[in-house]
């Protein structure tokens, strides 16, 4: 019974702690003299960014600037907001629209090289408001497609940026606060402009030790299971 206990506990532990896919993470804020600025009418754009430190990575980007955008002269459009509960605070969802139906994503590497993608994604905005100040979290996901031809593609040797564009899960968190508050539905109806800061992430594909992993971790419940019989 113990010889098969000590091969259940090894086969199990061969399972119970498969590596997860890579991921690297960009954290970035806006460029002052580029902010997020939003027109009357819900339509806006991100302006720049730029990475202010690596996880994942050998910190090499750190000091790129990129931008995410659309060839419409806005890169994206809120939906009506809608009421989660409230009043006070009031947290309100929109949904976000790239402006040409899809969106372009890039970064310059600051030595002539840079790297670029088309992507598809689903988004959206939720805000939560008090008098004295609100904050507003906008999101974006999806695939990272690699495309070829000019802008697209990896254009760079950069270890970093080489990482992140091998990736096959794209996200997009930022945030800003307004002091005092203003209303996410005020936001789309009259406009404003505002510094942000967020989190560029990006999965990396497993290589494959998962899967030989869990080979491992089979042939020990095998291998278990026969002593039991024993």
């Amino acid at each position: 019974m113990l010889r098969w206990a000590s091969g259940l506990a090894a086969a199990v532990g061969a399972v119970g702690f498969l590596p997860d896919a890579r991921a690297i993470q960009f954290n970035i804020s806006s460029i002052p003299e580029l902010p997020l600025h939003i027109i009357p009418g819900g339509a806006f754009s991100f302006g720049g960014f730029k990475i202010d430190s690596v996880v994942g990575g050998t910190g090499s980007a750190v000091g790129y600037v990129g931008g995410i955008g659309s060839l419409a002269p806005w890169d994206f459009k809120f939906g009506s907001a809608s009421t989660v509960s409230g009043p006070i605070p009031l947290i309100e969802t929109a949904p976000m629209f790239p402006a040409s139906g899809f969106t372009i994503f890039g970064i310059v590497d600051g030595r002539g090289g840079h790297a670029g993608a088309m992507l598809s994604l689903p988004a959206g905005a939720t805000s939560l408001y008090t008098p004295i100040a609100s904050f507003t979290d906008l999101r974006i996901e999806g695939v990272l497609p690699i495309e070829e031809g000019e802008p697209f593609g990896l254009r760079t040797s950069d270890p970093d940026l080489v990482e992140f564009f091998t990736g096959n899960e794209f996200v997009l968190t930022f945030s800003f606060s307004l002091v005092p508050g203003r209303t996410l539905a005020d936001l789309i109806e009259n406009g404003g402009s505002t510094a942000y800061s967020g989190v560029l992430y990006s999965r990396i594909p497993d290589s494959g030790t998962t899967m030989v992993l869990m080979g491992i971790g089979l042939w020990g419940l095998m291998m278990a299971r026969r002593r039991l019989a024993k």
